[in-house]
């Protein structure tokens, strides 16, 4: 489970978090992080093709 952090880069967070908030509430917020990390990057990929994507389909 440590790793898994490690290798997000969460566990900065995560140990800043730790002596105030007990583990299962760490969790909770460290997925809430990872679910806004996903989907700003889905974003923001979805927002760089979307354009590409209607500019082709207009060219048609």
């Amino acid at each position: 489970m440590r790793d898994q952090f490690e290798r997000r880069g969460v566990s900065r967070i995560n140990r800043l978090l730790f002596p105030y908030f007990p583990s299962r509430y760490c969790r909770i917020l460290v997925l809430f992080y990872d679910s806004i990390y996903y989907i700003t990057y889905f974003m923001s990929i979805t927002v760089f093709f979307l354009p590409i994507l209607f500019f082709s389909h207009l060219q048609r």
